[in-house]
């Protein structure tokens, strides 16, 4: 007998999920969200070098 393949797949459902669903947690989250936006902003990274992939190198990922 083939033993049958599992997989997993994260996902997200619902609707707002910052402690509430009244105006001001809302806005308390928007508010949270352009904070850290803002500070990203300001960060520098380091440039992410080009990745290639090929036909090869999906060999044995799914099914």
């Amino acid at each position: 007998m083939k033993d049958s393949a599992h997989h997993v797949i994260n996902t997200i459902f619902g609707g707002f999920s910052g402690g509430g669903e009244s105006n001001a947690a809302k806005k308390r989250y928007l508010r949270q969200v352009n904070h850290v936006t803002e500070l990203m902003e300001e960060v520098a990274f380091t440039k992410t070098p080009e990745l290639s992939f090929f036909e090869k190198d999906s060999e044995g990922v799914l099914p």
